[in-house]
């Protein structure tokens, strides 16, 4: 019976580290777009940068979409290769984005580019149902992170009953 109680224990425990891995790593463009670009950029609004909802439809990145994993990996370096981004350049006063090299793999960039491509539904205000005021449009990280943060609840629970029952 022991023998049981041993590998169950492990059981849960790379259970519980297997699942932490995956909401780690498993993250969405969503959540790296919020994480890496929205403090200059948004879907719908000009804020340090350009709006980005349709920006795989124009300029460079609409003629091969390798040139927008070249430009969010080293912009500086690939300004120079179109009048687009000097354009770019020129209407954010020589603002220049970021260097994203070595802080965002390909699988990373991959996830932004395949969000920008598929964006949420336009917001609008109000919350009319085709915006950020719908339950639908609700953050999928935060369930994630809630559903983690429950299921380790329930994982130490069951540690310390198997605890309490192997005392007895």
């Amino acid at each position: 019976m022991n023998i049981l109680r041993i590998h169950a224990k492990r059981s849960i425990l790379v259970g519980l580290i297997f699942f932490l891995y995956l909401n780690v790593q498993g993250q969405d463009g969503a959540g790296i777009f919020r994480q890496n670009c929205a403090t200059c950029h948004n879907l719908d609004r000009i804020v340090n940068g350009p709006a980005l909802r349709g920006v795989t439809e124009r300029g460079p990145w609409a003629e091969d979409i390798k040139n927008l994993h070249s430009w969010i990996r080293n912009a500086p370096a690939f300004i120079s290769t179109h009048q687009y981004t000097r354009d770019l350049q020129k209407t954010f006063n020589g603002q220049l984005m970021p260097k994203f090299e070595g802080q965002l793999s390909e699988k990373d960039i991959d996830a932004v580019v395949e969000y920008l491509k598929n964006p949420p539904p336009i917001e609008t205000p109000g919350g009319d149902g085709k915006g950020t005021g719908s339950a639908e449009n609700e953050d999928p990280n935060r369930n994630a992170i809630i559903f983690g943060v429950i299921s380790l609840i329930l994982a130490l629970i069951t540690l310390l009953l198997m605890q309490v029952n192997s005392n007895l």
